[in-house]
């Protein structure tokens, strides 16, 4: 994730990077999918293991790196705020919503 997190800053440089629309894009398409990899196998919204917490700890703080570069805020601004600027979802409801829609495309899904 340190890799994803620099190309996006190299990416959104102040003068002549992306425009927020196009940082966005790039952190939807790519970042997200690249931090979230795997969730339907780590991630149960049932039940709040300490693995679990940790590791969305961590996705948090990344999530929280990634706007701070998309939107260009300080350090003091906070995650509630950057996140609905960027109009990006708090990670943990994302993951819940994924592993939602995982959960049925599975019990729709008709056996071989």
């Amino acid at each position: 994730m340190t890799r994803q997190t620099l190309a996006l800053t190299r990416t959104t440089a102040s003068t002549w990077g992306a425009t927020f629309k196009k940082a966005k894009q790039v952190y939807t398409a790519v970042v997200q999918p690249a931090m979230t990899f795997g969730y339907a196998v780590w991630h149960n919204p049932d039940k709040k293991s300490h693995s679990t917490q940790s590791t969305l700890k961590q996705l948090k703080v990344i999530q929280n790196r990634c706007l701070r570069i998309i939107t260009g805020a300080f350090k003091a601004t906070p995650t509630s705020v950057l996140e609905a600027e960027a109009g990006v979802t708090l990670i943990e409801i994302h993951l819940n919503h994924q592993q939602a829609q995982t959960r049925e495309r599975l019990q729709n899904s008709k056996p071989y």
